[in-house]
């Protein structure tokens, strides 16, 4: 028996990317008969020798949880997030930091969900070379597979993601405008803006609202369950995603997995899932750049079928639970040595 720890949820209707890894997890390792108990909230930390070691997520903010397990001489895997690896590590001077790097060296093992994060750590930390491995994320989608259209009288864009400013909502929101604007006199067919996920940073979420009030062909759904959310993207024709940080985007495997086209920001994770070549990337933050590779994705059908070719050909096309399973039990292996 091992424990998986995530951080606390914001809300009890909140679903972070951290506690879907966890569910994931357990699911996989029960698939091999290990059985692992999920943790939301603070362990008991006399309840933490009732397991063989365990999992924990977020460096910083699982910290000390990190520190009892090296107290108690308890085994522990850590995953590592967009935030440890691509803010609180970078900085030596902050606290954050200095917990980022007590819980990294009492782990028997790093988990990080994409190769380009493991290169940005061992910039910082070179002497973790073997003490990482790289575990990307997988779905089970049994959908049928997403069609290259040329004609249409609809088109539909889908965001996912909770609203805070590491996602940079708020650009994804102005492109749209702008493009939808500027597409008026070029296109027949309506255009819209769906918008799945919570406010999670209730101030940034107020600007978001704000600037696309009254802006009829943007619906902010809020949260939807996983079944629904997947039946969502596969109903859209491209799938947008404007994170600043990611350490991995499970969203995004779900588009791949079901050949959505997707217009992503140029950052390190969507890189590394699609490919330095893939064509949809725009400058990140970039309102402006967005704006125009999206016009002409919807206006140009060549572009559509190029950038439809090049999510069928992209380096996760292929990439199932099955990888991630195998990579996984690898990982837990760790925890015996």
């Amino acid at each position: 028996m091992i424990f998986i720890k995530v951080p606390p949820q914001p809300s009890k209707d909140l679903i972070t990317g951290n506690h879907q890894t966890a569910i994931r997890y357990a699911l996989l390792l029960e698939s091999v008969n290990i059985n692992a108990n999920i943790f939301t909230k603070d362990i008991p930390y006399e309840k933490l020798e009732e397991f063989k070691g365990g999992i924990i997520l977020h460096a910083k903010k699982n910290h000390s949880v990190a520190v009892e397990c090296q107290k108690k001489g308890i085994p522990y895997l850590l995953v590592l997030t967009g935030t440890d690896i691509y803010y609180d590590i970078n900085d030596n001077k902050t606290s954050a930091s200095q917990k980022c790097i007590e819980s990294i060296t009492g782990a028997k093992l790093i988990i990080v969900l994409q190769e380009n994060a493991k290169k940005k750590l061992l910039k910082k930390i070179p002497n973790l070379e073997t003490k990482i491995i790289v575990i990307y994320q997988s779905t089970n989608i049994n959908l049928k597979k997403h069609n290259y259209f040329e004609i249409k009288k609809n088109f539909s864009v889908i965001m996912v993601g909770n609203v805070r400013k590491e996602k940079d909502t708020l650009t994804g929101i102005k492109g749209f405008m702008k493009a939808y604007k500027n597409l008026l006199n070029i296109v027949e067919f309506d255009i819209k803006l769906i918008h799945i996920g919570l406010e999670l940073d209730k101030r940034y979420s107020f600007l978001v609202k704000k600037y696309a009030d009254n802006f009829k062909h943007i619906e902010f759904l809020g949260m939807r369950d996983n079944i629904q959310t997947i039946n969502l993207i596969n109903k859209s024709d491209l799938f947008l995603n404007t994170s600043i940080i990611e350490g991995g985007c499970l969203a995004l495997k779900e588009a791949i997995d079901l050949r959505i086209p997707s217009l992503v920001s140029d950052i390190d994770c969507h890189k590394s899932m699609l490919g330095d070549k893939y064509p949809g990337y725009y400058r990140v933050k970039s309102v402006h750049h967005l704006a125009v590779q999206l016009e002409d994705f919807i206006s140009n059908k060549i572009i559509r079928k190029v950038w439809t070719d090049s999510i069928r050909d992209s380096p996760l096309a292929e990439y199932t639970s099955r990888e991630e399973k195998k990579l996984l039990q690898h990982a837990i292996n760790f925890l015996d040595k």
